[in-house]
Protein backbone atom coordinates (compact mmCIF):
# COMPACT_ATOMS: atom_id res chain seq x y z
CA UNK A 1 0.00 0.00 0.00
CA UNK A 2 1.88 3.61 -1.13
CA UNK A 3 1.34 6.10 1.82
CA UNK A 4 0.61 9.65 0.49
CA UNK A 5 0.05 11.51 3.81
CA UNK A 6 3.60 13.36 3.24
CA UNK A 7 2.76 14.69 -0.43
CA UNK A 8 -0.93 15.79 0.34
CA UNK A 9 0.86 17.78 3.71
CA UNK A 10 3.52 19.80 1.61
CA UNK A 11 1.15 21.13 -1.18
CA UNK A 12 -0.88 23.44 0.87
CA UNK A 13 2.80 25.09 2.02
CA UNK A 14 3.81 25.22 -1.81
CA UNK A 15 0.32 27.05 -2.64
CA UNK A 16 1.04 29.30 0.28
CA UNK A 17 4.69 30.40 -0.56
CA UNK A 18 3.30 31.24 -4.40
CA UNK A 19 0.17 32.98 -3.09
CA UNK A 20 2.90 34.91 -1.21
CA UNK A 21 5.61 35.50 -4.34
CA UNK A 22 2.04 37.03 -6.35
CA UNK A 23 1.15 39.44 -3.42
CA UNK A 24 4.88 40.64 -3.57
CA UNK A 25 4.99 41.12 -6.71
CA UNK A 26 1.52 43.03 -7.20
CA UNK A 27 2.91 45.28 -4.11
CA UNK A 28 6.21 45.93 -6.27
CA UNK A 29 4.23 46.69 -9.03
CA UNK A 30 2.21 49.28 -7.18
CA UNK A 31 5.45 50.99 -5.80
CA UNK A 32 6.86 51.32 -9.29
CA UNK A 33 3.66 53.09 -10.40
CA UNK A 34 3.29 54.90 -7.59
CA UNK A 35 7.13 56.70 -8.48
CA UNK A 36 6.02 56.90 -11.91
CA UNK A 37 3.26 59.65 -10.83
CA UNK A 38 5.71 62.19 -9.05
CA UNK A 39 8.57 62.12 -11.41
CA UNK A 40 8.83 64.80 -14.54
CA UNK A 41 10.92 65.44 -16.76
CA UNK A 42 11.23 69.04 -18.04
CA UNK A 43 10.84 69.21 -21.77
CA UNK A 44 13.56 69.22 -23.70
CA UNK A 45 15.09 72.24 -25.01
CA UNK A 46 16.63 72.82 -28.68
CA UNK A 47 20.08 73.94 -28.52
CA UNK A 48 21.05 77.17 -28.04
CA UNK A 49 24.78 78.29 -28.11
CA UNK A 50 26.07 79.99 -24.90
CA UNK A 51 25.87 84.05 -25.34
CA UNK A 52 28.62 85.71 -24.63
CA UNK A 53 28.35 88.13 -21.84
CA UNK A 54 28.72 91.84 -22.87
CA UNK A 55 30.41 93.69 -20.16
CA UNK A 56 29.15 97.41 -20.44
CA UNK A 57 31.68 99.97 -21.69
CA UNK A 58 33.83 101.40 -18.97
CA UNK A 59 34.69 105.07 -19.98
CA UNK A 60 38.04 105.64 -18.82
CA UNK A 61 38.90 107.27 -15.89
CA UNK A 62 41.09 109.98 -15.80
CA UNK A 63 44.10 110.10 -13.26
CA UNK A 64 44.47 113.24 -11.33
CA UNK A 65 46.84 115.32 -12.35
CA UNK A 66 50.36 115.52 -11.25
CA UNK A 67 50.93 117.93 -9.06
CA UNK A 68 54.18 119.33 -10.43
CA UNK A 69 56.15 122.66 -9.21
CA UNK A 70 53.87 125.26 -8.94
CA UNK A 71 54.08 128.15 -12.09
CA UNK A 72 57.26 130.97 -11.08
CA UNK A 73 55.68 134.43 -11.90
CA UNK A 74 57.42 136.45 -15.02
CA UNK A 75 60.12 138.20 -13.78
CA UNK A 76 59.54 142.03 -13.62
CA UNK A 77 62.02 143.77 -16.11
CA UNK A 78 64.04 147.08 -15.53
CA UNK A 79 65.81 148.65 -18.54
CA UNK A 80 68.76 150.55 -17.60
CA UNK A 81 70.35 153.12 -20.60
CA UNK A 82 73.41 154.50 -20.31
CA UNK A 83 73.64 157.85 -22.10
CA UNK A 84 76.39 160.12 -23.51
CA UNK A 85 78.41 157.51 -24.58
CA UNK A 86 81.16 159.10 -27.37
CA UNK A 87 82.68 161.38 -24.70
CA UNK A 88 86.39 160.33 -24.00
CA UNK A 89 86.33 158.76 -19.83
CA UNK A 90 87.97 156.39 -17.68
CA UNK A 91 84.88 154.13 -16.58
CA UNK A 92 84.51 153.12 -20.32
CA UNK A 93 86.42 149.93 -19.59
CA UNK A 94 84.46 148.94 -16.40
CA UNK A 95 81.13 149.48 -18.05
CA UNK A 96 82.56 147.25 -21.10
CA UNK A 97 82.89 144.28 -18.82
CA UNK A 98 79.61 144.43 -17.15
CA UNK A 99 78.11 140.95 -17.23
CA UNK A 100 74.18 141.83 -17.41
CA UNK A 101 72.08 143.67 -20.14
CA UNK A 102 72.62 147.34 -20.45
CA UNK A 103 71.83 149.88 -23.32
CA UNK A 104 74.17 152.50 -24.33
CA UNK A 105 72.86 155.60 -25.86
CA UNK A 106 75.96 157.23 -28.48
CA UNK A 107 76.19 161.12 -28.77
CA UNK A 108 77.15 161.41 -32.28
CA UNK A 109 79.88 163.50 -33.65
CA UNK A 110 82.18 163.31 -30.35
CA UNK A 111 85.61 161.67 -30.55
CA UNK A 112 84.68 158.52 -28.96
CA UNK A 113 81.70 158.17 -30.79
CA UNK A 114 82.21 155.29 -33.19
CA UNK A 115 84.47 153.73 -31.84
CA UNK A 116 82.87 153.06 -28.49
CA UNK A 117 80.03 151.60 -30.27
CA UNK A 118 81.53 149.39 -32.16
CA UNK A 119 83.30 147.61 -29.30
CA UNK A 120 79.89 147.83 -27.27
CA UNK A 121 78.53 146.03 -29.84
CA UNK A 122 81.10 143.37 -30.21
CA UNK A 123 80.43 143.07 -26.10
CA UNK A 124 76.73 142.02 -27.08
CA UNK A 125 75.08 145.44 -25.48
CA UNK A 126 72.04 147.51 -27.26
CA UNK A 127 72.94 150.68 -28.82
CA UNK A 128 70.63 153.68 -29.85
CA UNK A 129 71.49 157.20 -30.67
CA UNK A 130 71.20 160.14 -28.28
CA UNK A 131 69.61 162.59 -30.52
CA UNK A 132 70.96 166.35 -28.92
CA UNK A 133 67.74 168.79 -29.15
CA UNK A 134 67.36 172.29 -28.16
CA UNK A 135 66.74 173.06 -24.12
CA UNK A 136 65.08 175.44 -22.25
CA UNK A 137 68.31 177.25 -21.42
CA UNK A 138 69.99 177.65 -25.07
CA UNK A 139 72.67 179.24 -25.76
CA UNK A 140 73.75 179.22 -22.31
CA UNK A 141 73.95 175.32 -22.07
CA UNK A 142 74.97 173.53 -25.50
CA UNK A 143 73.08 170.80 -26.42
CA UNK A 144 76.21 169.46 -28.85
CA UNK A 145 76.64 169.26 -32.57
CA UNK A 146 73.85 169.01 -34.75
CA UNK A 147 70.92 169.27 -32.61
CA UNK A 148 67.39 169.71 -33.27
CA UNK A 149 66.57 173.04 -32.76
CA UNK A 150 62.95 174.93 -32.59
CA UNK A 151 63.61 176.79 -35.47
CA UNK A 152 64.66 173.83 -37.81
CA UNK A 153 62.12 173.40 -40.66
CA UNK A 154 61.27 169.30 -41.80
CA UNK A 155 63.54 169.07 -44.33
CA UNK A 156 66.34 169.70 -41.89
CA UNK A 157 65.30 167.86 -38.91
CA UNK A 158 65.27 164.51 -41.48
CA UNK A 159 68.85 166.05 -42.69
CA UNK A 160 70.35 165.97 -39.44
CA UNK A 161 68.76 163.18 -38.58
CA UNK A 162 70.39 161.04 -41.27
CA UNK A 163 73.65 162.53 -40.67
CA UNK A 164 73.20 160.82 -36.95
CA UNK A 165 71.71 157.49 -37.71
CA UNK A 166 74.01 156.92 -40.36
CA UNK A 167 77.41 157.82 -38.42
CA UNK A 168 76.33 155.89 -35.22
CA UNK A 169 76.64 151.62 -35.99
CA UNK A 170 74.00 148.92 -34.97
CA UNK A 171 72.08 151.16 -32.95
CA UNK A 172 68.29 150.31 -32.49
CA UNK A 173 66.65 153.10 -31.08
CA UNK A 174 66.63 156.61 -30.28
CA UNK A 175 66.31 158.84 -27.24
CA UNK A 176 66.85 163.23 -26.77
CA UNK A 177 69.98 164.81 -25.29
CA UNK A 178 68.80 167.09 -23.06
CA UNK A 179 65.39 168.64 -25.15
CA UNK A 180 63.38 170.46 -22.25
CA UNK A 181 62.54 172.94 -25.02
CA UNK A 182 62.12 170.79 -28.53
CA UNK A 183 60.27 168.19 -26.80
CA UNK A 184 57.72 170.47 -25.95
CA UNK A 185 57.06 171.40 -29.83
CA UNK A 186 54.60 169.21 -31.18
CA UNK A 187 55.94 169.98 -34.82
CA UNK A 188 59.21 169.20 -34.20
CA UNK A 189 58.85 165.80 -32.47
CA UNK A 190 56.43 164.76 -35.04
CA UNK A 191 58.61 165.29 -37.89
CA UNK A 192 61.34 163.90 -35.61
CA UNK A 193 59.29 160.47 -34.90
CA UNK A 194 57.74 159.70 -38.33
CA UNK A 195 61.48 159.86 -39.68
CA UNK A 196 62.61 157.46 -36.97
CA UNK A 197 59.17 155.17 -37.63
CA UNK A 198 60.42 154.91 -41.05
CA UNK A 199 63.92 154.05 -40.33
CA UNK A 200 62.33 151.36 -38.13
CA UNK A 201 63.66 152.71 -34.71
CA UNK A 202 62.22 152.62 -31.41
CA UNK A 203 61.87 155.92 -28.89
CA UNK A 204 62.25 156.45 -25.70
CA UNK A 205 61.44 159.81 -24.17
CA UNK A 206 64.25 161.10 -21.56
CA UNK A 207 61.41 163.27 -20.27
CA UNK A 208 64.31 165.83 -19.27
CA UNK A 209 61.14 168.13 -18.57
CA UNK A 210 57.33 167.47 -17.83
CA UNK A 211 56.10 169.18 -20.61
CA UNK A 212 57.55 166.92 -22.98
CA UNK A 213 54.75 166.00 -26.27
CA UNK A 214 57.24 163.46 -27.32
CA UNK A 215 55.72 160.12 -25.57
CA UNK A 216 52.53 160.94 -26.24
CA UNK A 217 52.75 162.09 -30.49
CA UNK A 218 54.68 158.24 -30.36
CA UNK A 219 51.33 156.49 -29.29
CA UNK A 220 49.38 158.64 -31.64
CA UNK A 221 51.82 157.47 -34.16
CA UNK A 222 51.79 153.62 -33.28
CA UNK A 223 55.60 153.86 -32.85
CA UNK A 224 57.88 151.60 -30.38
CA UNK A 225 58.36 153.50 -27.78
CA UNK A 226 58.47 153.92 -24.02
CA UNK A 227 59.82 157.28 -21.33
CA UNK A 228 62.17 157.12 -18.47
CA UNK A 229 60.67 156.42 -15.06
CA UNK A 230 63.89 157.51 -12.80
CA UNK A 231 67.31 159.37 -12.86
CA UNK A 232 69.62 157.51 -11.53
CA UNK A 233 72.35 159.74 -10.94
CA UNK A 234 71.26 163.08 -10.63
CA UNK A 235 74.66 163.39 -7.47
CA UNK A 236 77.40 161.04 -8.42
CA UNK A 237 76.87 159.71 -4.74
CA UNK A 238 76.84 155.79 -4.35
CA UNK A 239 73.89 156.27 -1.70
CA UNK A 240 72.00 158.34 -3.56
CA UNK A 241 72.49 156.28 -6.28
CA UNK A 242 71.31 153.43 -4.95
CA UNK A 243 67.84 154.90 -3.53
CA UNK A 244 67.17 155.93 -6.67
CA UNK A 245 67.54 152.18 -8.13
CA UNK A 246 65.47 151.58 -5.25
CA UNK A 247 62.89 153.57 -6.58
CA UNK A 248 63.39 152.31 -9.64
CA UNK A 249 62.30 149.08 -8.55
CA UNK A 250 59.17 150.21 -6.64
CA UNK A 251 57.60 151.86 -9.82
CA UNK A 252 58.69 147.89 -12.02
CA UNK A 253 57.17 146.46 -8.97
CA UNK A 254 53.77 148.63 -9.68
CA UNK A 255 53.69 148.31 -13.49
CA UNK A 256 55.60 145.27 -14.55
CA UNK A 257 58.47 147.44 -15.93
CA UNK A 258 60.71 150.53 -15.95
CA UNK A 259 62.93 152.32 -17.63
CA UNK A 260 65.77 153.90 -15.77
CA UNK A 261 68.82 156.40 -17.26
CA UNK A 262 72.13 157.29 -16.31
CA UNK A 263 75.55 158.69 -17.28
CA UNK A 264 78.85 156.58 -18.44
CA UNK A 265 80.90 159.57 -16.19
CA UNK A 266 79.84 158.66 -13.36
CA UNK A 267 81.84 155.86 -11.36
CA UNK A 268 79.31 155.38 -8.08
CA UNK A 269 76.23 154.52 -11.09
CA UNK A 270 79.19 151.54 -11.99
CA UNK A 271 79.58 150.43 -8.64
CA UNK A 272 75.67 150.66 -7.94
CA UNK A 273 74.67 148.15 -11.06
CA UNK A 274 77.53 145.99 -10.07
CA UNK A 275 75.88 145.36 -6.37
CA UNK A 276 72.32 145.30 -7.38
CA UNK A 277 72.86 143.16 -10.22
CA UNK A 278 73.22 139.42 -8.10
CA UNK A 279 70.01 140.83 -5.95
CA UNK A 280 67.47 141.59 -8.40
CA UNK A 281 67.23 138.05 -9.54
CA UNK A 282 66.67 136.75 -6.68
CA UNK A 283 63.94 139.82 -5.92
CA UNK A 284 61.90 138.71 -8.61
CA UNK A 285 63.63 141.40 -11.45
CA UNK A 286 65.01 140.82 -14.67
CA UNK A 287 67.90 143.61 -16.37
CA UNK A 288 66.70 143.73 -19.76
CA UNK A 289 67.61 145.64 -22.70
CA UNK A 290 65.25 149.05 -23.87
CA UNK A 291 64.00 147.07 -26.75
CA UNK A 292 61.86 144.32 -24.73
CA UNK A 293 60.09 147.12 -22.86
CA UNK A 294 59.43 149.59 -25.39
CA UNK A 295 55.44 149.27 -26.51
CA UNK A 296 52.85 150.71 -29.25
Amino acid sequence: MVKTTGKRNRAPIIILILLLLAVVSILSRSLLKHEDVHITHAPEQPFAPETPTVKPKQEPVEKPAEKGPAPQPEPVKIAVIIDDVGYPTHTFDGYIQFPGKLTFSVLPFQAESVHSAQLLHQKGFELMVHIPMEPLDYPDKQPGEGALMVTDDRDQVEEKLSRMIEEIPYIQGANNHMGSRATQNPELMFWTLTYLQRRGLYFVDSLTTSGSRAYEISLELDIQSTKRDVFLDNHDDFAYINGQFEELKRFAQARGTAVAIGHIHNENLLKVLNEQLPRLEEEGFELVFASEVVTN
